[in-house]
């Protein structure tokens, strides 16, 4: 069956050209032999046009919603991944990137909801994932920077009167750390399940006390993950792992960031997303060694872009309540963390198969059957990203505060 259609071509050469006559000659879509993501397949559209009576292949990055009938109605399809990121492509991003002068994220040329998003090639852009395995200061300061300046977009278009929540009611809802009651097969659910299967390979405590913080993780996890009623709202991009910030290098040193997939969003503080990122992108030395920096780094861009505007960084996010927030939502950054271990870091050998199979990657993402990762747990590598992450929980969780 034919995913996108010369009809649909004409419509992203219309967009793209803006008013160019042009023709288009012919087409070809090349899914991506590399895995990219959990939430949807992958593929680069060449279409070849004759603009102004000269021929030129123009390529796009195209996220498919899916092939497969059965992950859609099982997963995707209770989540609304891909509602609302049609409606954040089709509406609020173009409003946030109206408000600052860096670019946000890749231009959106067609969306068809729950089938597929047509973006501009960001490679042609200049931007490519991390060149790194492992995230180091550099990379990660440019990436909080690249968060202040999204955030930075809804102060701003606050105070000339927009309320996000008010405009775009559709989109306030979670869809990574929600409980469906009524169902047996859910991502929060299966990934709990997981974690609670693997502990016993990762640390050696008390199956009791690991019981009692993974109920603790799973609760906590799905109230926080909810807009704040003490603290002020941005739109938030909602998945900061690293495959989806990108990054321009001059050479081999990272200069500037942008942000992609926005099927996680979020209406939350600025500080929950700021925390997620550390403790789902940065390992656990790294987070103690540099988190103040990084705050810093944060806060500070958020000041400068916000005076660009006319705006004081204070008036909208005072230092104290930042880093009253930050503190408040380290609690979801560890919660967070665990099941972004679990899922995220099972290394690309295993994880190809799935992706494959429907019924293996169902089973992993919302069936609570962690079967690749009790085979991935031999690669040191991941061993030690759970460990850290389980450790993180229960020190969190029954410290005498808690």
């Amino acid at each position: 069956m034919e995913i996108v259609t010369e009809k649909d071509c004409y419509s992203i050469m219309d967009k793209k050209l803006r008013g160019k006559r042009f023709d288009v000659i012919s087409f070809v879509l090349q899914p991506f032999s590399e895995i990219m993501g959990f939430h949807g397949d992958h593929a680069m559209l060449k279409i070849l046009a004759k603009v102004e009576d000269k021929e030129k292949e123009y390529s796009f990055f195209v996220k498919i919603a899916t092939k497969s009938q059965l992950v859609f109605e099982e997963y995707f399809g209770p989540m609304r991944f891909f509602f609302k990121e049609h409606v954040l492509m089709t509406n609020i991003l173009d409003e946030l990137q109206a408000q600052v002068t860096k670019k946000l994220t890749a231009k959106c040329y067609l969306s068809k909801m729950d089938k597929f998003i047509v973006l501009e090639n960001l490679q042609e852009a200049g931007f490519e994932v991390i060149r790194k395995k492992k995230l180091d200061l550099t990379h990660a300061k440019i990436a909080v920077e690249t968060f202040a300046d999204f955030h930075a977009a809804s102060f701003i278009l606050e105070s000339k009167g927009t309320k996000i929540d008010e405009k775009y009611p559709e989109i306030i809802y979670e869809t990574f750390f929600v409980d469906f009651p009524d169902r047996d097969r859910y991502l929060l659910r299966s990934c709990d399940i997981g974690v609670r299967k693997l502990a016993p390979k990762c640390s050696s405590g008390s199956s009791n006390i690991q019981d009692e913080v993974f109920t603790k993780v799973a609760k906590r996890v799905a109230e926080l993950a909810k807009p704040s009623q003490k603290y002020k709202n941005v739109m938030c991009q909602g998945d900061p792992w690293g495959n989806n910030i990108m990054y321009k290098y001059h050479g081999d040193v990272p200069k500037e960031g942008i942000l992609v997939d926005f099927q996680t969003s979020r209406f939350v503080p600025p500080a929950l997303e700021l925390m997620q990122f550390l403790y789902i992108a940065t390992s656990k030395s790294f987070r103690e060694e540099n988190s103040k920096t990084l705050m810093d780094v944060y806060y500070n861009r958020l000041g400068r872009t916000l005076d660009a505007a006319g705006l004081d960084v204070a008036s909208y996010l005072s230092r104290k309540e930042f880093v009253e927030s930050c503190s408040y939502y380290k609690e979801f950054g560890i919660s967070a963390g665990l099941y972004y271990a679990y899922i995220t870091r099972v290394p690309g050998k295993y994880l190809g198969p799935a992706v494959q199979d429907e019924q293996v990657f169902l089973d992993f993402m919302i069936g609570g059957v962690p079967t690749l990762p009790l085979e991935a747990i031999q690669d040191e590598d991941y061993k030690t990203s759970l460990v850290d992450a389980i450790n993180d929980a229960i020190e969190f969780y029954t410290s005498a505060s808690r």
